[in-house]
């Protein structure tokens, strides 16, 4: 029986933390922790998503997480901020 999924804001360094899954934001271009994994992972700008996509990549080269899903879409960024602005004002 699935029962839903843990979802854990930790601070640490993206490229080096052990996990299934590392999501992340991308928006039209990289910006910050995106920039930083699709480099060290020397991931293809072309395979970036496209508006309301996401790209998956298996075992990403030189990141901890097993794999790796970038996603572009409103609800996405809406998420994003909403538990950002959450974080922040704990």
């Amino acid at each position: 029986m699935f029962d839903g999924i843990e979802i854990h804001v930790i601070e640490s360094d993206v490229i080096s933390y052990p996990a299934s899954v590392l999501v992340l934001k991308y928006a039209q271009d990289l910006y910050g922790a995106d920039r930083k994994v699709v480099t060290v992972a020397e991931l293809d700008i072309k395979d970036m998503p496209a508006i309301n996509r996401h790209s998956f990549f298996r075992a990403p080269v030189k990141v901890a997480a097993d794999t790796l899903r970038l996603m572009q879409n409103s609800e996405m960024s809406s998420v994003i901020m909403s538990l950002t602005c959450e974080y922040v004002n704990s």
